[in-house]
């Protein structure tokens, strides 16, 4: 079932002269509605179209096919959501020459795309150099068939687009949330996919009821004899850090006095 059967863009993004806020906005929109535990398959798939779309574009831009493969993790189901947005965007000429840049992907060892995945990812890589030795025909190919003009071709003209300010885009991300009725089941879904650390932040926030925002920074220092790691992070309370001692971590505020500690044996070391 399609909670988000459109397109949704900012009025904002349309009036911009640089064509590729369009692109954002959609991007945005859905970054939105997946924060809130709507699947991919819940979303308008024009809008995923877009969205992946836009995702190997920048990736290619970024670092080349082997930064694509690296970040995506080789995963069956961002590989199949790039070939069906280039087929849908009728980016044919990209939609063939990533058919081909995959190929390589396949002539490679399990242990080679292992080691790609999971090892130093710069400095010496033959696994890297192999998989980067087609990205000139791809940006030879852009030139012709640029992917950011037929990105935005297809939002702008797309029959299910809707426009709205972008002050409401929240609001529309919240309405379609309500209809999501096994929210708290998807969040415990989604963390148990997550490394370690990411599980710990969000149940040591849970225990004081504040609201998990994004990681910064990592320090070594002493603890109780010990080296340590301090993890530090911002929830909807502001900046905190913990220390995972393995049976048990503890959260700590800026003026590191301790505010909350949990077991976490039970959570499984990377």
């Amino acid at each position: 079932m399609l909670l988000s059967p459109n397109i949704i863009i900012s009025q904002q993004s349309l009036d911009s002269d640089d064509h590729y806020d369009v692109i954002y906005s959609n991007l945005d929109f859905l970054n939105g509605l997946l924060s809130v535990y709507v699947d991919y398959a819940e979303i308008a798939p024009e809008a995923v179209h877009s969205y992946f779309v836009d995702y190997y574009a920048t990736q290619m831009n970024n670092g080349g096919f082997a930064e694509f493969v690296y970040h995506s993790d080789w995963n069956a189901s961002k590989i199949e959501s790039v070939r069906e947005g280039l087929n849908a965007l009728q980016a044919s000429q990209h939609l063939q020459h990533f058919i081909k840049m995959s190929a390589l992907v396949d002539e490679m060892s399990q242990a080679d795309l292992k080691l790609l995945l999971n090892e130093n990812y710069f400095g010496d890589n033959q696994q890297r150099d192999h998989l980067n030795q087609l990205n000139h025909d791809y940006f030879a190919i852009d030139q012709v068939e640029d992917l950011m003009e037929i990105n935005y071709q297809w939002l702008i003209n797309h029959p299910n687009t809707v426009v709205l300010d972008e002050d409401l885009l929240w609001g529309e991300i919240e309405k379609i949330s309500n209809q999501v009725t096994d929210r708290d089941l998807r969040k415990q879904r989604f963390l148990a996919t997550q490394p370690r650390i990411i599980q710990i932040v969000h149940a040591l926030c849970q225990s004081v009821g504040q609201e998990f925002e994004r990681p910064t920074i990592t320090s070594p220092t002493d603890y109780e004899g010990k080296r340590v790691v301090e993890y530090h992070f911002i929830s909807d309370a502001g900046h905190f850090y913990l220390i995972d001692l393995g049976y048990e971590a503890r959260m700590f505020d800026k003026k590191k006095q301790q505010i909350s500690a949990i077991d976490v044996s039970h959570i499984a070391v990377e």
